[in-house]
């Protein structure tokens, strides 16, 4: 064939440099080429989209409590002055209790601004008992709930670790933090408040103030990756340093449990039960006890499954304190609420708010759920208070009463206005003795 026959070969690709005597420079192929048709150009339609069966669901929000849509705060707060003036309790629960955290707090100012009043202490003084609890709770930030809830634990008569435990051992590192900023500000007294950890360093000892302390620092890893070499070797350390040895190097267990990302500690939990066929919470019961275990429990069954732990410490509140349902309740309606309803009713085959309504010491919630009070019929004589005894039986359960209830029942039951003040003058010395005591603690510790 000759070069002079190549330019009529269009179907060669590609030609050969050089020899093409047209050189363009963008070669399109033959059957790429748009050609027009006759007659209007043909339209397309697209066919419709399929229907999704299953709606998307937000795996993010599960509280029961969210933003009212079209709330108005001036309105809010015009309803809120009549409740309190004519002291309508259901009015004040229909209004907070469908009004988010943020919601609420914006009542503050133009409460202020409309009547100039406090809008707390107007409450503060027109409620009481534990209603008044829960809406005081109810109007602050999460984190300065945390914080009230802290120094309480820490500086009211006697420790209630518990308190200290499930706040510690549930909240992510800023949300701890954040606590820790605002707990040198919550000072009742108006004078300069000490830090968390010195709070925490001076009223627990040993190693559970090790592990409050390093869960107080926020500084959890908080990654998604897990390696699974890594979960490995923890798990080993951990069985080295309780199962397989006598006696327990508790801070092993705390550098593992305070310092790895729960995703990693999940991973490591069930390398630990493939191992060692003994579950890691079977293992600190064994190897611990006091409020040591008690706290590492929490943060084996936070990381575990944050929602489970939290319809146990319901479970158990119901029955035995209040200040416990309350904090659960109001710090957990915006976050997981839905998820421990879940739980609550699949562990315990009950519903959450069935045995919230009957239980006898339900009272605020059941105020919020707007149950009326049983009055006392006419003629009937007023029933003596029951004797205050370390353990009494409550018409739905056993009520254990610390030391500090104890004395607070006594203030509440006894009439005598003489009687009142000497038990108030004991609160007083019990509570000087207290500071008196940390105070020696931090100077021993100090000076060693």
């Amino acid at each position: 064939m000759s070069k002079l026959a190549y330019p009529l070969q269009l179907d060669a690709y590609p030609p050969l440099a050089g020899v093409y005597p047209l050189q363009l420079d963008v070669y399109t192929p033959p059957e790429y080429i748009p050609v027009p048709l006759p007659g209007p150009k043909p339209t397309y339609v697209l066919p419709p989209p399929m229907p999704n069966p299953s709606p998307p669901v937000n795996k993010e929000f599960r509280g029961t409590i969210k933003d009212f849509p079209g709330a108005d705060p001036l309105k809010d707060v015009e309803v809120l002055r009549k409740a309190i003036k004519s002291k309508d309790r259901q009015a004040i629960v229909d209004l907070l209790a469908s009004r988010s955290n943020k919601q609420r707090l914006l009542l503050l100012i133009p409460y202020k601004t409309a009547y100039g009043k406090d809008l707390i202490k107007d409450l503060n003084s027109e409620l009481s008992g534990d209603f008044k609890k829960l809406v005081m709770a109810m109007l602050k930030s999460p984190s300065e709930f945390d914080a009230s809830e802290m120094k309480r634990a820490i500086e009211g008569l006697g420790t209630d670790e518990d308190c200290l435990i499930e706040i510690l051992s549930s909240r992510s590192n800023s949300e701890i933090k954040e606590m820790a900023r605002l707990y040198k500000t919550v000072d009742e007294d108006g004078g300069a408040s000490e830090s968390m950890e010195d709070a925490i360093t001076g009223d627990t000892s040993c190693n559970f103030r090790k592990l409050l302390i390093s869960l107080a620092q926020g500084n959890r890893d908080e990654s998604t990756n897990v390696d699974l070499s890594l979960a490995k070797k923890d798990a080993q350390a951990l069985y080295a340093a309780g199962e397989a040895k006598w006696g327990t190097d508790e801070s092993k267990f705390n550098a593992v449990l305070c310092g790895r990302s729960k995703n990693h500690l999940r991973a490591v939990f069930e390398e630990y039960l493939e191992m060692f066929e003994v579950d890691i919470e079977k293992s600190i019961r064994r190897e611990m006890s006091g409020d040591l275990k008690s706290g590492m429990l929490a943060v084996v069954k936070c990381i575990k499954n944050t929602p489970a732990y939290f319809a146990e410490q319901l479970y158990k509140s119901i029955k035995a304190c209040r200040t416990t349902l309350i904090r659960v309740m109001v710090s957990r309606s915006e976050v997981d609420m839905l998820d421990i309803r879940q739980e609550y009713l699949k562990k315990y085959h009950k519903s959450l708010a069935k045995d919230i309504k009957v239980s006898s010491l339900a009272e605020p919630m059941a105020s919020v759920g707007g149950q009326p009070m049983k009055k006392r019929q006419a003629g009937r004589p007023k029933a003596s208070p029951p004797p205050l005894s370390l353990n009494r039986t409550a018409h739905q359960g056993t009520t254990r009463i610390s030391f500090s209830n104890c004395v607070a029942a006594m203030t509440k039951t006894n009439r005598n206005p003489f009687c009142r003040r000497i038990v108030k003058a004991l609160m007083l010395h019990l509570q000087s003795a207290k500071m008196h005591a940390r105070q020696s603690r931090c100077s021993l510790a100090s000076e060693h």
